[in-house]
């Protein structure tokens, strides 16, 4: 499958991180069926500034009676949009030693008010859905 190019800065990080989810997804199809907002970090924690306001809406749109329309770029053969209404929203967060599934919901109260400027790989692992160890 030819991922779609990203772009350079993070090119090879995003890469590995995007074919380490689809190989962990693959293994365990039953536990996702949702969009996915990925993340990452080389330290133990992550600015929430890295999700941006337009993600944090599309995020929240696909969990409405609304819904959200996604453009694929259809390479192999894929339809040519994914329609997601009343869908689960996830923040996917890869830490140095844990991977943390995130619903935006969660992600938003962590969020706001601005008590903290960042989220922790700890504090992630105690709101997410999933939490996997590397």
């Amino acid at each position: 499958m030819k991922m779609p190019d990203l772009p350079k800065q993070h090119k090879a990080r995003e890469m590995d991180f995007g074919g380490w989810l689809k190989n962990y997804t693959e293994k365990h199809p039953h536990l996702l069926a949702t969009g996915l907002e990925t993340k990452q970090t080389t330290t133990d924690s992550i600015p929430f500034s890295v999700v941006t306001p337009q993600q944090v809406a599309f995020g929240m749109g696909a969990k409405s009676s609304k819904g959200v329309w996604i453009r694929v770029q259809g390479l192999n053969g894929e339809q040519d949009y994914i329609f997601l209404v009343n869908s689960p929203s996830m923040i996917v967060i890869r830490f140095p030693k844990i991977v943390c599934w995130i619903d935006i919901e969660n992600f938003i109260i962590e969020r706001d008010p601005p008590k903290r400027k960042s989220l922790t790989s700890e504090r992630a692992a105690e709101i997410s859905i999933r939490t996997v160890k590397l």
